[in-house]
């Protein structure tokens, strides 16, 4: 078994060193959550830079190898998907925040933890934006509760919990906020801070409500987006999508 089926076991997914492809919904985590309209590729993290374009290889050439697995890993994910799409395959270049330049027509969304990774991306005639998040709830600091998240929000949604599901659901909030960071890239240049947007699961589903406290572009403070998330062995898995509107 290499390091990819290894990681996998642990965290109780199915064993794929080569992705879950889109179609593969029950496969991986981030797949279950968004619609047939978003495609998705997601497995674990594996050494190597095999299959990236040079100027990829450029891009980290000098950081940690820990930084290069993710960010290569991420890319090939990204080529798979892409290719999928029928989207003609070239270098896939980062912003100075660290967010992928996606080919003209195309919006998405790459997320990873130590081990697991997950692309989404879309067509923009269909997809305005798209942002997703995976955690390792094992890695979570229940610390980070005070700073990423408001009184009201931990005493609604946390309140009575005992320390292990207080750490599940803090990172699923936690989870939560970072894609809708990464959704609001698509579509505005405004960087919120974790205080800027509150969240609320609703009780007895898999979705979420994320209100804003602050403009955010085209959005105005008080809007409300709705999201989704899943629990998968270690992971949280948080997705937030803007359809396109209908002609």
């Amino acid at each position: 078994m290499n390091d990819g089926s290894q990681a996998s076991a642990r965290l109780g997914l199915p064993i794929s060193g080569e992705g879950l492809e889109a179609g593969c919904r029950d496969g991986g985590p981030v797949g279950r959550l968004l619609p047939n309209s978003v495609t998705v590729v997601e497995g674990p993290v594996t050494a190597g830079t095999d299959g990236l374009w040079p100027e990829e290889v450029g891009h980290v050439v000098n950081a940690v190898p820990k930084r290069r697995q993710e960010f290569a890993t991420g890319r090939r994910y990204a080529h798979r998907a892409l290719k999928i799409l029928d989207v003609p395959l070239g270098a896939l270049l980062a912003s100075r925040d660290r967010s992928p330049l996606w080919p003209p027509g195309v919006t998405g969304s790459i997320t990873h933890t130590d081990r697991y990774c997950a692309v989404a991306i879309a067509r923009t005639t269909e997809v305005a934006a798209i942002g997703i998040d995976v955690e390792d709830v094992t890695r979570f600091n229940l610390d980070l509760l005070s700073h990423v998240l408001s009184p009201r929000e931990i005493t609604a949604n946390l309140a009575g919990f005992g320390p292990d599901r207080r750490q599940q659901h803090g990172a699923a909030m936690f989870s939560a906020k970072e894609a809708l960071y990464k959704f609001l890239r698509g579509v505005t240049t405004v960087q919120l801070t974790f205080r800027d947007c509150e969240i609320a699961f609703d009780q007895g589903s898999d979705h979420f409500q994320v209100e804003l406290l602050a403009e955010a572009g085209p959005f105005a403070s008080g809007h409300r987006f709705t999201g989704r998330y899943t629990f998968a062995g270690d992971l949280v898995a948080t997705a937030i999508i803007l359809p396109r509107p209908a002609p």
